[in-house]
């Protein structure tokens, strides 16, 4: 496994704390792009333009800023 994978002591501590009953989640984040057209641009990208700073896109937050879902 790569140095930066903890899953090992993960499964440890789950483990020794199972009586607990505990959570485990994985943050998995990707970008969908356009196919359909040339420049292959993300999703919700304005046509040759791009989109306002990131704040309000963090984790899509509000319908209006969250794409192909």
């Amino acid at each position: 496994p790569a140095n930066s994978s903890f899953r090992q002591e993960s499964i440890e501590v789950m483990e020794k704390c199972a009586h607990e009953d505990p959570w485990y989640g994985f943050e998995q984040e990707y970008t969908l792009f356009r196919t359909d057209r040339f420049p292959k641009w993300p999703l919700g990208f304005p046509d040759g333009g791009f989109p306002l700073p990131q704040g309000p896109y963090y984790c899509s937050v509000g319908g209006d800023v969250c794409f192909g879902r």
